[in-house]
């Protein structure tokens, strides 16, 4: 009988390959099959390699777990490094930076913060522009990267970074972030705003998405509240008896500091007049509405911007009313600050010829009541003559000569001090002079 020598079980005659293991019958098998007595010694050998096969497979194992613990180590190494440096001053500088340089208000909100929050999109527009007015944006972002620089390298608690010597960020350590981390922030400064309106009303202005509404009245400062540095225009209306005008409200934190101006689409004006120096009580008309007298510097509006606003003025001399050419006001230009000049004309020839009919006309009817006019003629020569000399307007000041209830040519004269001194009459029949002192007793009289 025939045994196969890997595991010892009986062979039958002719197979070349053991049914039981599958081990492949040679020679050797027929050797052992002439002695099958040294069965016990393989099966003794079979199970010795048995028994080496699991600590081959638990060193296998071993070395499975030391690959996966060094991969989890380099890992956690890699990993630190790459959150240190995305957590670094100087990482999170470069970011602002690369944003400041590229003018870009959607990367820059997402690194800065003002106050207790985060920077939207229309508040780091308005902070971008605000930059412009002030410095050079590569400047401004080299400073802000130096800053963060010696911030970690100086160990300093906080800095600031400027432009234009105005402080535009700080940077400060805040806290740690994931444990190991220290936390950097870097926040813009804000400012309070204040609005002076030039008019009374109701406005409604648009600010992060919200709709804020605030009452004013005119040229009283009325607070909006605190805002983030920025130069901002901010889409707004303004309701003024019962009209709605569009417009914005224009914060330039560059030029005026932290005040606001209304720039609303309306039609405002100052009026100048000329040729009306005749003229008296000249009053300013808009679509025949009096609006103001030309003696005041009032600018007038507002007016709805597509509202046709014609505009002339009219004036009296000795009760007759002379009116100017009318103009039609045209819409501001921004160079005209929103207000629009307005010069009406009136026509000096006609008030000219008015003025000589009616000077005449006083003379002809002066001359036709009294029947003779006061000339020096007629009244201070003969005062003259009885004073044997002229008179002393050196000394006296001497008023004009007026009829008296007698029907006399009277008039009165006082020192330099504004005291009476006296006064003369003179007959307008035969030019008979009687002289008073300042009590009105007569002094003197003849021709």
């Amino acid at each position: 009988m025939k045994y196969c020598s890997q595991c010892g079980q009986p062979l039958r005659k002719g197979v070349k390959v053991c049914t039981n293991c599958g081990a492949p019958v040679g020679q050797s098998n027929q050797q052992q099959s002439s002695t099958p007595y040294h069965q016990p010694h393989e099966t003794e050998q079979r199970r010795s390699t048995s028994s080496s096969s699991p600590s081959h497979n638990n060193n296998k194992k071993m070395w499975i777990i030391v690959g996966v613990i060094v991969i989890l180590v380099l890992a956690l190494i890699i990993a630190f490094s790459i959150l240190k440096s995305q957590f670094s001053p100087e990482k999170q500088a470069s970011n602002i930076a690369h944003a400041i340089t590229k003018d870009d208000a959607k990367a820059l909100s997402k690194e800065v913060s003002s106050g207790d929050g985060t920077l939207n999109k229309e508040e780091a527009r308005a902070y971008l522009d605000y930059l412009k007015e002030e410095d050079d944006l590569n400047h401004v972002a080299n400073n802000v990267e130096q800053a963060a620089k010696d911030i970690k390298d100086k160990h300093y608690k906080n800095l600031s970074v400027d432009a234009n010597n105005n402080n535009v960020m700080n940077i400060s350590k805040d806290g740690k972030t994931f444990i190991f981390f220290d936390n950097y922030k870097f926040n813009i400064p804000q400012r309070s705003v204040s609005l002076y309106p030039n008019e009374s009303g109701d406005i409604s202005y648009d600010l992060n998405g919200e709709k804020k509404h605030v009452s004013v009245e005119e040229e009283e400062s009325k607070s909006l509240g605190t805002f983030p540095i920025g130069n901002y225009n901010l889409k707004a209306t303004k309701d003024m008896d019962g009209q709605t005008f569009n417009g914005a409200l224009v914060i330039d934190m560059s030029q005026n500091g932290a005040t606001a101006s209304e720039s609303f689409k309306q039609k405002r004006f100052n009026v100048y007049t000329e040729g009306d120096y005749m003229l008296d009580h000249v009053k300013v008309y808009a679509n025949d509405k009096e609006i103001g007298n030309a003696s005041s510097s009032e600018t007038y509006g507002p007016y709805d911007p597509d509202e046709k606003v014609t505009v002339y003025a009219e004036g009296t001399y000795e009760g007759k009313t002379f009116k100017s050419n009318s103009v039609n006001v045209t819409s501001s230009s921004d160079d005209d600050e929103d207000v629009t000049d307005v010069t009406v004309t009136f026509d000096e020839d006609a008030i000219d010829k008015y003025v000589d009919q009616k000077i005449e006309s006083d003379y002809d009817d002066d001359s036709s009541d009294d029947s003779e006019e006061v000339t020096r003629d007629n009244v201070i020569d003969k005062v003259e003559s009885y004073e044997g000399h002229k008179l002393d307007t050196d000394m006296y000041t001497y008023k004009e000569p007026e009829i008296t209830d007698d029907g006399k040519w009277g008039f009165s004269f006082t020192d330099k001090d504004g005291d009476l001194a006296g006064s003369y009459t003179v007959d307008k029949d035969d030019g008979y002079v009687t002289e008073y002192d300042e009590d009105g007793e007569k002094v003197g009289s003849g021709y």
